[in-house]
């Protein structure tokens, strides 16, 4: 009887695989998929155009918000024009690394795409401008990878005044 039951479980286990008998594996949060492509613009402190084959595509930068340059918008807000050009300095006309975050949309409802900005040297944009105080800290609707990250820079942005933090009395966005 023993030798039946066990008969039994080898062929159970040749007929339907071992993924009953493994963990499943767990995917990772985000793939750190970096692509390389060429900045044409910057529309503002937190919109940037790229080339790409199929033509110019604008991207808005993950987790960070700027003071509105456009006054349909509620601009020109303080600081607008300085985080402006700050971007316009640091990527016009430039390579960069775009970096996607699995728990963000591909694209937002103006049909941008929500990306993470890298410098050929590593320097994540994005962070730059919270730490800089050009930019503050934005959680749209999910967290995003680099989050903790950003939150701490825009601690310490605020406690020293850096930025926006100092030009713009009070400034609270949201």
């Amino acid at each position: 009887m023993q030798r039946l039951i066990f008969s039994l479980l080898i062929l159970v286990t040749l007929f339907f695989g071992s993924e009953y008998f493994t963990p499943p594996k767990t995917p990772s949060k985000t793939s750190h998929e970096r692509k390389e492509v060429l900045v044409q613009s910057v529309i503002d402190g937190d919109t940037i155009i790229i080339a790409t084959e199929s033509g110019d595509q604008k991207v808005r930068l993950i987790g960070i918000d700027t003071p509105e340059v456009d006054p349909a918008q509620g601009g020109p807000e303080c600081y607008a024009k300085e985080a402006s050009e700050y971007l316009r300095g640091l990527l016009q006309d430039s390579l960069v690394l775009l970096e996607v975050d699995s728990s963000q949309a591909d694209s937002d409802t103006y049909g941008r795409l929500l990306r993470f900005v890298f410098r050929a040297d590593g320097t994540n944009v994005n962070k730059l401008l919270v730490e800089n105080g050009y930019a503050t800290e934005f959680t749209y609707d999910t967290p995003y990878q680099y989050q903790s990250e950003f939150i701490a820079a825009q601690r310490t942005a605020q406690e020293q005044k850096r930025g926006l933090w100092s030009a713009c009395s009070g400034y609270k966005r949201y």
